[in-house]
């Protein structure tokens, strides 16, 4: 065998090899499923130090999500239906990072935006993971959605934890006496 053949072979060897890794590595095993609506707020409140989701949140819908990718993360997501007072409550008892972020799906289909929201407001996409929650019918596509972060600090493995909150009238734009919230944490 030549030295250029077995330059040629060791390559196209490492070439194999790299693809493997890489095709290994990025293997990413995503499960969903749909756990019981009345375990969700004693899912949601086992992920916090500091906060509980308030008895007055009626749940509409629960998921969790195990994902394996080089290591096991554990996702709870549960939407609920909240007296507005009830949740500016909750809000001031969990521990939140950065401002606020409005998300509006401006997919053309949209009216003229008539929603009572801070004028100066510029509207970001929706978060990916609302588009479940888009399809399941609990969010309204054209109603801005407000995004909180979850700190870390809320979380006892703070190192390896996330979350956020999102929220949206439930009624039309001018009574927002109820909320529509989704609130997501992930464990490492």
């Amino acid at each position: 065998m030549s030295s250029f053949s077995r330059r040629g072979a060791a390559t196209a060897m490492t070439a194999v090899v790299v693809l493997a890794v890489t095709a290994c590595a990025s293997d990413q095993l995503v499960e969903t499923k749909d756990i019981p609506k009345d375990q969700a707020a004693q899912q949601l409140n086992a992920t916090f130090v500091h906060a509980r989701v308030p008895a007055s949140f009626a749940p509409l819908a629960a998921t969790v999500s195990t994902t394996t990718w080089g290591s096991e993360a554990r996702t709870v997501k549960a939407a609920f239906m909240a007296p507005r007072p009830d949740f500016d409550r909750f809000m001031k008892t969990i521990r939140i990072q950065g401002d606020p972020t409005w998300m509006k799906d401006s997919s053309g289909t949209c009216p003229p935006d008539s929603s009572p929201h801070p004028a100066h407001v510029a509207y970001a996409p929706p978060a990916p993971v609302l588009k479940d929650w888009y399809d399941r019918g609990i969010f309204k596509r054209c109603t801005p959605i407000e995004s909180w972060t979850i700190s870390s600090t809320e979380f006892s493995d703070t190192a390896r934890s996330a979350g956020h909150i999102f929220a949206q009238p439930a009624g039309n734009a001018a009574d927002s006496g109820e909320l529509t919230v989704l609130i997501g944490t992930t464990i490492a």
